[in-house]
């Protein structure tokens, strides 16, 4: 008897597409590029596990449902019934390492790794989707992808800590990912939650509710 093939995974949104649309929030034009590059770098190798047959769902740039909060989640893997939240970082290379809360690179204090962003976000989208009629998921850790902006000196993470997640050099973390093996489709009540949240699509929702209707009788 054959075995049925599992049907792909999704991919839902545009990574980087904040990015794109408002760059209010970065210290420069050029910081923002450089968020886009790692964004996009980390959507490729996603996008393939998705398209994997059983493969995850992938999401990309969700708003983290606070009010007033601007900050993003820049990915989430479903799988089943687990979301994983995937940050993506390109940094200038070097050796980074977190003491007493404090995070340095060589000797230079790096304090935007000190950031609670994604455990504010972990345990805030653990309450909005037991709200939207999808209890009992499994948030794992975050991880934190963090590409090197050149090739030299080398990045080195393993003494680094970011609040609330695994940071990790971002070609150790994606070969990773693609070894896994997942065993079921994303849950359909954990994606259709996390839709709403999803840059592109809360776009194209605004677009559509400004389109003005035909009017047959001018």
């Amino acid at each position: 008897m054959t075995a049925q093939v599992q049907p792909p995974g999704r991919v839902i949104g545009q990574a980087g597409h904040g990015l794109a649309q408002d760059v209010s929030w970065a210290v420069s034009q050029g910081a923002a590029d450089a968020g886009a590059k790692g964004e996009a770098r980390t959507a490729q190798v996603l996008n393939a596990l998705a398209a994997r047959p059983g493969g995850p769902t992938v999401l990309h740039d969700l708003a983290i449902p606070i009010p007033g909060f601007t900050a993003n989640i820049d990915h989430a893997l479903v799988y089943g019934k687990r979301v994983l939240l995937i940050d993506s970082k390109w940094w200038r290379p070097g050796f980074y390492w977190t003491l007493t809360g404090r995070t340095f690179r060589g000797t230079e204090r790096f304090a935007a790794a000190d950031k609670q962003t994604m455990a504010m976000a972990t345990q805030r989208l653990s309450t909005f989707l037991s709200e939207r009629g999808a209890p009992h998921v499994a948030l794992d850790t975050p991880v934190v992808l963090i590409w090197p902006s050149r090739s030299s000196p080398t990045l080195r993470t393993w003494a680094l800590k970011i609040p609330g997640t695994h940071p990790l050099h971002a070609a150790r973390g994606l070969r990773r990912l693609r070894k896994r093996r997942f065993c079921a489709g994303a849950d359909a009540a954990v994606v259709s939650a996390l839709v709403p949240l999803v840059a592109s699509v809360k776009a194209a929702s605004r677009a559509s509710s400004n389109e003005a209707p035909f009017d047959f009788d001018d």
